[in-house]
């Protein structure tokens, strides 16, 4: 079955840059791609592309033209786009002459300005099929049951393209991946961050509330040696006042004291302290 491509590719473009591609710098439709996955034999598909030219430097209209493409190209200027509607419907009438019988007909365009060419490629008994932006289709189109209607829109992710270096071609759909990874992998580092920050914070309390801890700690040291200090003294002053002597077991009662391994302290000559402090001075 015969197949041709025309694309009015100043309608296309036009769309282009009407979408809202956040960060995507100079998109581009990559017609070449589209060919290899829109027709059955892209090699022999009759393929016209009509349009104004881009600035000297792009080669664009160049690489279509050793791709199999019919370049139509007309100088952009101040009603130069005028002449390239009548030369896409020129074009496209050209072709279905050629045939004998009838095929597939892909428009890319939503132009109204088309309806001439598409009416002929419908009573030729072509199946007519029409590739356009949402916000560019002309309502007639939409409408007609005899076309069949496919949006760009709907293929954005793997047909628009842009390159963030020379020569590097990334797809819509690569770089929104590419986003949302970036995306998921920022807000990681930002919550891992946030969790360190925490656990600094939380570790300079610790420490603040441990230097704050520290003269208590040895407040109830000191305290602790005190009080040991003072049972002392009472314990030496009640043996005294209840006559120390007599609680001293004698020889004959507890032999085995007599091998006790040091001697008593001379109590009686401490006499009766009142003052436990004063005791730890003397001794």
């Amino acid at each position: 079955m015969a197949e041709i491509l025309l694309i009015d590719n100043s309608n296309i473009f036009i769309g282009l840059t009407n979408q809202s591609y956040l960060g995507f710098n100079n998109p581009r439709f990559d017609y070449l791609k589209f060919v290899k996955t829109q027709f059955n034999n892209a090699s022999n598909a009759e393929k016209i592309l009509v349009g104004s030219t881009p600035p000297s430097n792009d080669g664009f209209w160049t690489v279509m033209r050793n791709n199999g493409f019919t370049v139509k190209p007309f100088e952009r200027g101040y009603g130069k786009e005028k002449q390239v509607d009548p030369e896409i419907v020129a074009q496209g009438i050209d072709a279905l002459n050629k045939y004998n019988s009838p095929g597939r007909f892909v428009l890319m365009s939503g132009d109204s300005d088309m309806e001439p060419l598409v009416n002929r490629a419908l009573d030729k008994n072509w199946q007519v099929e029409l590739w356009s932006w949402y916000g560019s289709i002309k309502h007639e189109y939409a409408q007609t049951k005899d076309i069949t209607v496919k949006y760009i829109d709907d293929f954005e992710n793997e047909l628009i393209f842009h390159e963030p270096d020379r020569g590097v071609r990334e797809y819509l759909g690569e770089y929104k991946i590419r986003v949302e990874q970036e995306r998921i992998a920022r807000e990681a580092r930002e919550e891992q961050e946030r969790i360190a920050r925490a656990a600094q914070k939380e570790q300079e309390r610790f420490e603040k509330k441990s230097d704050n801890a520290a003269p208590l700690k040895t407040f109830f040291r000191v305290f602790a040696g005190v009080a040991a200090a003072t049972v002392a003294v009472f314990a030496v002053a009640l043996l005294k006042k209840t006559s120390i002597s007599s609680l001293i077991l004698s020889k004959a009662q507890a032999p085995a004291m007599s091998h006790f391994p040091c001697s008593l302290p001379n109590l009686p000559q401490l006499g009766l302290i009142r003052n436990p402090f004063t005791f730890i001075v003397e001794m």
